[in-house]
């Protein structure tokens, strides 16, 4: 809530929640976008409905519905343990090794890095976490019913 004590020189911004609910109110419809997180074997492709149209704070919110949709997936009883067979781990003691953190809007996950640069380790890591995603997917149909409603696609490049 805003103080009332607000000098008439000052121009307030609207909260992102005010401009949801004015761009609702006066009619406007939220968009689909997409964000591609690339690795170098696979692409996972989030699609959303948002009123966001910076590219900066679209990656932050499909990340954030990425990290929301594994959360969802964690539920399942493998699903950590296939991911630790790829070397990844919400936990970075689980993680041997020099490692890239992959953060998910809340979600944090580290994986061990196969390369000294950095752009080159997260890409192996995304192409290992979409593996274990498509391994899951395959064995649970819930698995898959969680990445799709949450609107996570996992494309393999060719």
């Amino acid at each position: 809530m805003r103080s009332p004590l607000v000098s008439p020189w000052v121009e307030l911004k609207e909260t992102p929640q005010e401009r949801v609910k004015r761009l609702i109110e006066e009619g406007h419809e939220p968009q689909e976008r997409t964000h591609d997180v690339e690795g170098f074997t696979f692409t996972l492709r989030v699609v959303v409905r948002t009123f966001e149209e910076s590219p900066d704070a679209l990656r932050d919110y499909t990340l954030k519905v990425f990290g929301a949709c594994l959360q969802t997936a964690q539920a399942f009883k493998d699903f950590d343990a296939v991911l630790e067979t790829r070397n990844i781990s919400r936990d970075p003691k689980k993680v041997l090794g020099s490692k890239v953190k992959l953060k998910l809007g809340n979600t944090v996950y580290y994986a061990k890095a196969s390369s000294h640069d950095l752009d080159t380790a997260t890409a192996h890591a995304i192409d290992r976490l979409a593996a274990g995603l498509t391994e899951l997917a395959k064995a649970h149909t819930k698995v898959q019913q969680a990445l799709s409603s949450n609107g996570l696609t996992i494309i393999r490049k060719v």
